[in-house]
């Protein structure tokens, strides 16, 4: 069957499958028909807070992506949402005013959500329990960046800002005074820089779509503190991870880690996002404020270090194609996941690949000494043996998430289908922006498909509960089935297909201008 054909498929179990998320989106154990609870908590990994997550990405991405909704548009034409369906508006005219209902209707849903979770939260710590610090796994951090974004999108300034400033004060209580040896992803200092990050880039594609409305200069304030404090914990975490002769090294738990959730992948994922935001911003060099800035923070030596992180990475890898999840012999070839395994191994490539080829394609300018620096120290000529060297790492990875992938646990993000669906797709997308016209792009979104029908159709009939009960949260974002509705609605316009929580929204260099 051609890949195409299967696009409504996909949609329509996407908004069947997000009729479930909503029907098990209590915190309330005492209202759960299953014998796990369905999610836990207020953070993104595993609460409340990753639902609201969900509602979120699906918004950004039908307001950005007018061929998704399209594509939304026709299946519901043919499926007929019941009258009662928040989806009924949107099966008429897609760009019209009634399909704008169904977006709010989802920015809302994300906003509530998020408000519950955070409320949970406050009054969780008000108990004495701990929070942790990270985007994922922080009860108060993940439905704060949630609700600094959808409150910007309705106009709730007020609260956007306030959101803003409360999540800028738990950084410099509580990470920039943490332990130095708390740097992953899911638990440490890196989970935070992605929490800055990913609230940036949310305001910036409110911004790209909201073109006509200038940045309020209460706004461009905190941007403005949320990018030092960002810088603050970049500088943490180059401090920490030089450790190593040539190259960033980290533990947790006394154990060097390998993969995205506790260990390098993840770390060195997370600083180059943060490189970009630079790079994609086009103009650090007029800015006389923040050159200086840039050049004490991204030294020749942090950034090949970074560079070299990859490449040791790349030693790690097993001939199967996955990654080791330790640094220890001997290593075990058994988890094939984002937090540990091959997948890790993609983004961390093809992040690096990505800065490689803007470096190879933007203009030689020797008053921009800032790129001529990422361009050097950091960054892989696109015609050298290294280039090659790195892309066929990336598909040996592939090729073991392609045929290992579907005994995954589950069908989350950390450890299940959908996490190996965003892996592909993220291969794919380094081939396309590549303009790579050969079998390359084609071959991972064909994978990609194929892992997309197996949740579909899981989805769609009694294989449902086996699907479920493998995870231990089982309508969760990252263990269970809350990333269904994204994964399926992403596959259908992959170049714009971004892993919830994890692979940032493309940030708009105009936006950007005004915060460096």
């Amino acid at each position: 069957m051609p890949i195409h054909s299967a696009n409504r498929d996909f949609v329509v179990t996407a908004l069947r499958a997000l009729e479930l998320v909503a029907e098990h989106s209590s915190l309330d154990a005492t209202t759960n028909p299953l014998p796990k609870p369905p999610i836990v908590g207020s953070g993104v990994y595993i609460g409340l807070a990753g639902h609201a997550w969900v509602y979120l990405h699906l918004w950004l991405r039908l307001r950005q992506d007018a061929p998704l909704r399209a594509h939304v548009h026709a299946a519901l034409r043919v499926s007929s949402p019941a009258r009662s369906s928040p989806w009924l508006d949107f099966a008429g005219v897609p760009d019209s005013d009634e399909a704008s209902g169904t977006l709010r209707w989802l920015l809302v849903q994300a906003r509530d959500s998020a408000r519950t979770a955070l409320e949970a939260a406050v009054a969780a710590a008000a108990r004495g329990r701990s929070q942790r610090m990270t985007l994922l796994e922080g009860g108060l951090i993940g439905p704060l960046v949630v609700l600094v974004i959808t409150h910007e999108a309705l106009g709730e300034e007020d609260e956007a800002i306030a959101a803003l400033r409360a999540l800028l004060e738990f950084g410099k209580r509580n990470v920039l005074p943490a332990p130095r040896e708390a740097c992953e992803l899911l638990y440490g200092r890196a989970g935070y820089l992605s929490a800055l990050q990913h609230a940036r880039a949310g305001l910036s594609a409110i911004h790209r779509l909201q073109e006509d409305k200038p940045l309020r200069p209460a706004l461009q304030e905190a941007l403005r503190d949320l990018n030092s404090l960002a810088n603050a914990v970049v500088d943490q975490l180059f401090n920490e991870g030089a450790k190593h002769e040539v190259a960033l090294e980290y533990r947790w738990d006394d154990t060097v880690y390998l993969g995205c959730a506790h260990g390098l992948a993840g770390i060195v994922h997370v600083i180059l996002d943060e490189i970009a935001f630079v790079v994609d911003a086009r103009t650090i060099a007029a800015s006389e404020e923040s050159q200086p800035e840039f050049e004490a923070l991204f030294t020749p030596d942090r950034l090949a270090r970074v560079r070299q992180s990859v490449r040791q990475l790349i030693t790690h890898q097993f001939a199967s194609g996955n990654l080791e999840p330790i640094d220890e012999s001997p290593a075990s070839d058994r988890l094939v996941q984002w937090c540990h395994g091959a997948p890790g191994l993609i983004f961390a490539i093809a992040a690096l690949l990505r800065l490689s080829r803007w470096s190879h394609e933007f203009r030689s300018d020797s008053s921009m000494e800032w790129a001529q620096r990422i361009r050097r120290d950091l960054c892989v000529p696109v015609d050298s043996p290294e280039f090659a060297f790195m892309e066929r790492a990336m598909d040996r990875a592939g090729d073991n998430v392609a045929l290992r992938g579907m005994s995954a646990k589950g069908v989350g993000l950390c450890h299940g289908v959908c996490g190996h669906i965003y892996a592909l797709l993220r291969l794919h997308r380094h081939y396309a922006e590549s303009r790579n016209t050969g079998e390359g792009k084609e071959r991972w979104l064909r994978n990609a498909h194929e892992f997309a029908k197996y949740v579909a159709l899981g989805l769609g009939d009694e294989a449902l509960p086996d699907l479920l009960t493998s995870a231990d949260r089982p309508w969760s974002l990252y263990e269970g089935a809350a990333a269904v509705p994204c994964a399926l609605l992403d596959i259908v316009s992959p170049m714009g297909a971004r892993q919830p929580g994890f692979d940032l929204w493309a940030p708009s260099a105009d936006w950007v201008n005004g915060l460096l």
